[in-house]
């Protein structure tokens, strides 16, 4: 069997690149940063790295699903963007003017290779954020070989 096959094979029975991060503690955020989500929520490889810098560390060759939400708590513009190697792959709407409590979301797949990192940098105007689970996080999953 090919490893490109068996690699769809497990991924299909038992996808173990999947992992969740998420913010536990408000507070603010410069803009052009990227967002430091503080608690793992599942990480089944040790793929996460939290707090400043905080990345996903693709373990294997695919496509990967990126799915971010954050809930900014000021009056300020925002936008997040979706990094692989802290290059911009993709961006959410850019909200010049809002109120506090609105939500951000941005989704991508990315076509990446083993040690690739992907993260979630905000943007626009410094903003402070809601921190919770459902809230302020990142989910990345494998998708496919690549």
């Amino acid at each position: 069997m090919s490893d490109t096959l068996l690699l769809q094979l497990l991924a299909l029975q038992h996808n173990p690149w999947h992992a969740r991060m998420y913010m536990t503690t408000p507070a603010a955020i410069l803009a052009s940063t990227t967002i430091p989500f503080d608690t793992v929520d599942y990480d089944p490889l040790g793929s996460l790295t939290t707090g400043v810098g905080a990345h996903y560390t693709c373990p294997v060759d695919g496509y990967y699903l990126v799915m971010t939400n954050v809930e900014q708590t000021t009056n300020a513009a925002l936008y997040v963007e979706i990094q692989k190697n802290g290059v911009s792959q993709s961006q959410s709407t850019y909200y010049a003017t809002f109120v506090s409590n609105t939500e951000v979301k941005a989704t991508d797949v990315v076509k990446c290779v083993a040690g690739d990192t992907l993260s979630v940098m905000s943007g626009g105007n410094p903003f402070s954020y809601q921190a919770n689970t459902w809230n302020c996080y990142v989910t990345f999953v494998f998708m496919r070989p690549a």
